[in-house]
């Protein structure tokens, strides 16, 4: 199932909480006018910060795949909402173990979480 979103208000965010963040993160989305769109940083604080911006007027964005990959020594809460204006609407809120990944793939995985061995968890 791919998120697909139109209006200039709508937007998916990466919420992190803990005692110690590090976490690497990356999503990558088909903006209808410009094509594929990567986004992809590293976060060392409690915070919300943006996976896919809103669309442009008269575009969309459709998700195609999202990772999240907690790279502290201690287990952080990942929270994956989706938001018009000031509403959010949580897609995944999940535990991570220190060193586990959280991903999202369009393409009928949907979410899966892979620990330290790469194996679904």
């Amino acid at each position: 199932m791919y998120a697909t979103f139109t209006s200039g208000s709508d937007t998916i965010k990466l919420d992190l909480s803990g005692s110690i963040i590090s976490v690497d993160y990356y999503c990558d989305y088909i903006n209808s006018g410009t094509g594929l769109q990567v986004q992809y940083n590293t976060e060392s604080s409690v915070g919300t910060y943006p996976l896919v911006p809103s669309p442009s007027v008269g575009t969309t964005n459709q998700v195609q795949a999202i990772s999240v990959y907690n790279k502290a020594s201690n287990t952080i809460t990942v929270t994956v909402g989706y938001y018009i204006s000031t509403n959010e609407w949580i897609l995944i809120s999940i535990d991570l173990a220190a060193n586990y990944t959280l991903t999202y793939t369009a393409d009928g995985d949907g979410w899966q979480v892979y620990n330290t061995n790469g194996g679904r968890v």
